[in-house]
């Protein structure tokens, strides 16, 4: 017996609050080595008459920075993406379309949809080795170390009608089509 049209927006209406989650949290933690960091060079004092005898110590070095970005933040972000070769921001467009082809009955097409998009997802990784820019400059570039449970909460809003569509796909159709009546049970 085919899904009906309730179970269909159940599943959705969870991957809906899944992606709502993922946006909210953090997200994925990056890394920014400070000699990569840049700052404003520091304006020189004026002279002074006589001359100090000790210079000024230099600036101390910054530490290492630890930085973790809410889905959100990387969704503005990785609007960027494909400009670097990178196009995990992909994998929501075709979430949403495997939502309406779900809704459609088209449940192949929907596993497809909903694959590639984890296939994109997991293009996020690519951020360890190229970098994520910080600023609008390009000077400071974080590097992925690892993904924090917004990403897997991302990850898990399309597994979940990926798993359902190729689970619906198996299943016998009716002659009423995808919609069942409740008097047909």
């Amino acid at each position: 017996m085919p899904p009906t049209h309730r179970i269909r927006l159940g599943i959705i209406a969870a991957s809906v609050a899944l992606l709502a989650a993922s946006l909210l949290l953090p997200a994925l933690q990056f890394h920014l080595h400070h000699d990569q960091i840049v700052t404003q060079p520091a304006i020189a004092a004026a002279p002074t008459y006589p001359p100090a005898a000790d210079p000024p110590p230099p600036p101390p070095v910054p530490p290492d920075v630890t930085l973790s970005h809410t889905g959100l933040t990387m969704l503005l972000g990785g609007i960027f993406g494909p400009f670097k070769g990178n196009f995990a921001v992909l994998a929501n467009p075709l979430l949403v379309f495997g939502w309406m082809l779900i809704l459609a009955g088209h449940f192949r097409k929907a596993a497809i949809a909903c694959g590639v998009a984890i296939l994109f997802a997991l293009q996020t990784f690519q951020l360890s080795a190229s970098g994520f820019y910080e600023d609008e400059g390009g000077s400071n570039i974080a590097y992925l170390t690892h993904p924090l449970i917004g990403w897997y909460l991302w990850v898990a809003a399309m597994l979940l009608p990926f798993a359902a569509a190729l689970y619906f796909r198996r299943m016998p159709r009716s002659a009423g089509g995808p919609f069942i009546a409740a008097s047909s049970r």
